[in-house]
């Protein structure tokens, strides 16, 4: 099996078992053994944190380890693969589990939903309603719990200061159709939409698809 290989499987074993902290010591020591000591330092330091008492005497020190150790893995996230644009991001017990950033980087490189086998939490930045059917068809995780597509704006979005942005991205009974397809995540809880117009027939649809998970921001 090639380091690869082995790696992936950790992965997966991850991805079945989030809440095993055993496993993701396991990754920290390969991680050790294939030359990324500060990312393996940075899972272990991680769930260290998540066993200790916020009383505890060690907090501290390890608390001021996890933010260096952040900081750096933070910019090797970032330069890792293609370069990215990632507006917001959050590590648990040292894997990333939520993530804000635009659209076109994820279907540029969706290696990222593999790679971060915790990953529950995604807010997507100017989504064209184009790019739906591909998002609703992502392999996105079995344990996905909040989604929120916020729309491409136009190209004067604050036209006055009394204004709300300039929704251009239109929703349509074809893109609820396909958008309530979400609903086969059973641990999504959350599905927002930001800045779209959506048609009366399409949000009835979504409405009638997700309930009161269903999260619009925004309208018209």
């Amino acid at each position: 099996m090639d380091w690869v290989s082995d790696q992936d499987a950790l992965l997966q074993a991850i991805r079945a078992a989030p809440d095993d902290d055993t496993l993701r010591l396991v990754y920290a020591d390969w991680l050790d053994e294939h030359d990324q000591p500060q990312y393996a330092e940075f899972i272990r330091v991680q769930c260290a944190l998540a066993r200790l008492s916020k009383g505890a005497p060690s907090r501290a020190a390890l608390c001021q380890r996890e933010q260096e150790l952040q900081t750096w893995h933070g910019y090797r996230f970032l330069q890792s693969g293609p370069p990215r644009v990632v507006r917001g991001m959050t590590f648990a017990r040292g894997l990333v589990e939520q993530i804000q950033m635009p659209a076109r980087q994820l279907l540029q490189d969706t290696s990222l939903l593999h790679w971060h086998p915790t990953l529950h939490t995604v807010v997507l930045d100017d989504v064209e309603v184009g790019q739906i059917p591909i998002l609703v068809r992502l392999p996105w995780s079995e344990r996905l719990a909040a989604l929120e597509l916020r729309a491409r704006l136009g190209d004067n979005p604050f036209p006055d200061w009394g204004s709300f942005p300039q929704a251009v991205e239109q929703i349509g009974d074809t893109e609820a159709e396909l958008l309530v397809t979400l609903n086969r995540f059973e641990h999504l809880g959350s599905f927002g939409l930001a800045c779209f117009v959506i048609e009366d027939g399409a949000r009835q649809q979504l409405l009638a698809g997700f309930g009161d998970r269903l999260r619009l921001v925004y309208m018209r």
